[in-house]
């Protein structure tokens, strides 16, 4: 195992797509073609109106057809930001 301090750049990469208009983080695919969202904006009321419902505070989740997403792509967040901008390259 390496330590953290060995690491230039350490990822976690996800996948976004748009629903209904909305920002998306898929959460998992079916062989079935459904996809599993959670809901990334800012207007709740808006979500639940689309559909989403709230399984945990803050996060709002729907099952869609694989079919009803746009815009799929990758996110990717530098999980060592921190420790750089509070240290330096």
């Amino acid at each position: 195992m390496l330590p953290v301090a060995a690491l230039e750049r350490l990822d976690e990469v996800t996948t976004r797509v748009d629903h209904a208009g909305h920002e998306c983080l898929v959460v998992g695919i079916t062989a079935e073609g459904s996809v599993g969202l959670y809901y990334l904006g800012p207007d709740k009321a808006k979500a639940a109106a689309d559909g989403f419902v709230q399984i945990d505070p803050g996060t709002w989740a729907k099952n869609a057809p694989i079919h009803e997403v746009t815009r799929m792509r990758e996110h990717h967040a530098d999980l060592l930001f921190a420790e750089w901008a509070t240290h330096g390259a």
